[in-house]
């Protein structure tokens, strides 16, 4: 009995409009990660033929725009909700 609750569960209207909600969200984060990672290769092209201090600035914002995109990544990430419960600490040493 139970376990048709779940399947039914999986299955009502909520559920599937939760899941295309999810699904949404999920090419819209990989859209907006995949167009940084393209600005931060195209910045880092550049830099290549720039003088010393503005190729280090210019490699220093790419740096930055990463670790923006890192962090949009971890808060969409940890505001969806996980059924399978919260994530696994990584080990000691290793930032997040």
């Amino acid at each position: 009995m139970a376990e048709a609750a779940k399947k039914n569960a999986r299955h009502s209207p909520t559920t599937r409009r939760r899941t295309a909600d999810d699904a949404l969200q999920g090419r819209e984060l990989l859209s907006r990660v995949v167009g940084s990672l393209l600005r931060v290769g195209l910045s880092l092209q550049t830099a290549i033929e720039l003088p010393h201090e503005k190729a280090v600035q210019k490699i220093a914002d790419a740096l930055r725009d990463l670790d923006d995109t890192i962090r949009k990544i971890h808060e969409c990430m940890f505001a969806m909700p996980d059924e399978d419960g919260p994530p696994e600490p990584l080990p000691p040493g290793r930032d997040r």
